[in-house]
């Protein structure tokens, strides 16, 4: 089986809370949520660390993998701020990154500069 069947499996699954009219099939989407007392699902937050920057999903321990391939950085972690009271704009989530070097001599633009 080939990687994206493989992974078509693993997402979409027989649906548990159908009934005999209801949707067969599941997708499961990685966020956690509830049923309450209502029947209403309460969305509580993402199972993963995937954090949605302008309509896009960036997983963050995948850009720190990047920081941390470069040379001169001994390790990063890498984090999304929602700034939206700062710009006004809704869901302005951005990029923040701490970067531990092997000496003080590296500069952001570099760093920049071998992201891109």
């Amino acid at each position: 089986m080939n990687k994206i069947a493989n992974l078509i499996k693993i997402k979409f699954i027989p649906n548990p809370y159908s009934g005999s009219d209801g949707d067969k099939i599941l997708y499961k989407t990685g966020d956690l949520a509830y049923y309450n007392i209502n029947g209403d699902l309460v969305y509580l937050q993402r199972k993963d660390f995937m954090i949605n920057i302008h309509g896009y999903r960036v997983e963050p321990t995948e850009v720190e993998n990047a920081i941390n391939s470069i040379k001169g950085v001994k390790e990063s972690v890498v984090a999304g701020f929602n700034v939206s009271k700062l710009t006004r704009i809704d869901n302005d989530t951005r990029i923040c990154a701490g970067i531990v070097t092997d000496n003080n001599e590296i500069e952001v633009l570099k760093i920049r500069k071998e992201l891109l």
